[in-house]
Parts: C-alpha cells; structure tokens; sequence
C-alpha cells in the first residue's frame, strides 16, 4: 500500500529552515514514500509555513515523489489566483501535485478573509468550477454569484488537465459532495480511525448513487503517528499546535509494532493510502516511521 509523509510546514514552535525541509524531502523520496503532503494552517499560534510554498519549494528539491495539499479551505482563497498557483507547481514538478479542498467548519475565522460562515458551500462548488475550466478551456466566460470572467484565459496548463482534486470533509453533505464532484477523498487527520470505517461505507453509498464505480475512487487517510512518545509529549504537542479543536486521542501511539497494527486496520477499512504525519518537531519520529512503518505496509 502506499505510504505518504506529511512534510512539517506546520509545527509547534521554530519553523523549519530551507536546508532542513530540503533534507527532508530528499530523505523521503530516497526512503520510497509514494507522496509528500503539506496541510494548511492560516491563522494560529502555531509556527505554519504557507502551504502552497512550501510545495513548489518542494517540487524543486524532488524528482518523482507526488505533491499533495491536505486540505485547503477554499471559500478563504481567490480562485483565480489559487488556480494559477496550483497550474504553475504542476508545470514545475511535472505533473505531481493533487491539491485537497475542503469547506472548512462553521467556527474558522470567516471574517478575517472577508467571507461569512455560511455561503462557504456555494463558494467552494463555484470557485471549484471555475478552477477546473481555467485548468481545461481556451478562454472562459463565467458569470457567477462571486466570479466574473470574461474571454479569461490562463496559460500554461496544468500537466494533469485538470489537477486531480481530492475533498476532505466527513459530515454526510460533505460526502455527498465528494461522490458528486471529487476526484478522491482523504479522510482527515482530526478523526479518530476508529469512524474511518464507516465513513468510507457511506461514501461508497454515494458514489454508487451518483453512478460512480467506488471501486476506482482513491480514497486516503491522514494519520499522526507518535511511536514510543510519552503520552504526555503528546498532549503537549497538539495543544501548541492546534489548542483544543484536535483531541491528541487522534493520534496513534504506542511502539512500532502497535502502530503498524492500527495502520493496517486503517488500510483494511478502505485506506489506499496514508499519510504518516509524525507528531513533534524532531527528527527521530521520521526516522522511526522510515525503520518501522515504511517497510511494513509499502
């Protein structure tokens, strides 16, 4: 099964600097992990690197590995200016990126990007739209409730065209929305694994509902991992990083061999592939998941 790495644009404290993410990446291409992704942290405590930076710094320093992005908020983004990203870290690393949207929850700070909680929805199918035929169309003409477009056109294209796109989301619209218009799902990382079960079941209902084979629909989960951490490391961890909107209990700890227990639980339920988000900011989480969990499901 492929196995992914999440790359620590988001940390506790103390981003890391160039040299150690470029280390990093070619330590894990080097490794054989299928994909590196990054998540997406707009306002917080934590010490975040902006997501979509990090990935075409990465797209640079790596020659095979896929890129991917878990997820982003898109009603918080221009889509133009998000589309035109996505396309240029596609045509640098030739054809490697998946980005993952989401909606996002009720409580993100809306206001600050001059948005309101609840057209959240319709601004993520119309931005979504409007994004993919950019990627695809000559020249677009859009009129829509929030984008405008007239005879736009935006070149270069992608090499995929378009991106594969993949949702995140786990409430019953959101996997609604995934059957209906998502490339591939990934199940988010603040779930505990023990729902990821069910979640992939009613996913694979609406798919069949939409008409869509479930069988050929990728689906993920992002994971944090903590092997041989004390729990109380843990706890300390997601509270610098995330405060109280991510229980640690998400995490799966224990020694290596209980890790790689669970991940094959996660895989058996329906996980084609994981991203392994170590919890802390050291290096040794890394190099445990390279020895152990790696080798393993891979």
């Amino acid at each position: 099964m492929p196995v992914a790495i999440q790359i620590p644009n988001v940390r506790a404290s103390g981003a890391p600097g160039a040299s150690e993410l470029a280390e990093m990446l070619k330590r894990a291409e080097h490794a054989g992990f299928h994909s590196a992704w990054v998540m997406e942290h707009q306002l917080g405590a934590a010490s975040a690197l902006e997501s979509l930076s990090v990935l075409a710094f990465a797209a640079g320093q790596t020659s095979s590995m896929g890129l991917g992005l878990a997820v982003a908020i898109l009603a918080v983004h221009q889509p133009v200016r998000l589309a035109r990203e996505v396309a240029t870290i596609d045509h640098l690393s030739g054809g490697r990126l998946t980005l993952g949207v989401g909606i996002g929850a009720s409580g993100l700070p809306y206001d600050a990007f001059g948005i309101t909680a609840r057209d959240r929805a319709s601004r993520f199918e119309e931005y979504l739209d409007v994004m993919r035929r950019l990627w695809e169309e000559p020249q677009v003409d859009y009129n829509g409730r929030f984008v405008r477009l007239n005879a736009a056109a935006m070149e270069p294209k992608p090499v995929h065209r378009p991106p594969p796109v993949w949702f995140g989301g786990s409430s019953p619209a959101a996997l609604r929305r995934t059957a209906r218009l998502a490339d591939g799902w990934m199940g988010a990382g603040s779930s505990p694994s023990s729902a990821f079960p069910e979640m992939v079941s009613q996913l694979r209902e609406q798919l069949a509902v939409q008409g869509r084979d479930p069988s050929s629909f990728p689906i993920g989960k992002r994971v944090y991992v903590a092997i041989e951490r004390p729990a109380q490391e843990v706890r300390e961890w997601f509270r610098a990083v995330y405060g109280p909107a991510i229980s640690p209990e998400v995490a799966v700890t224990g020694s290596a061999a209980e890790v790689v227990r669970e991940l094959r639980r996660i895989r058996e339920a329906g996980a084609e592939l994981l991203v392994v988000s170590p919890v802390g900011d050291d290096r040794p989480q890394l190099d445990l998941v390279i020895e152990h969990v790696l080798p393993a499901l891979d």
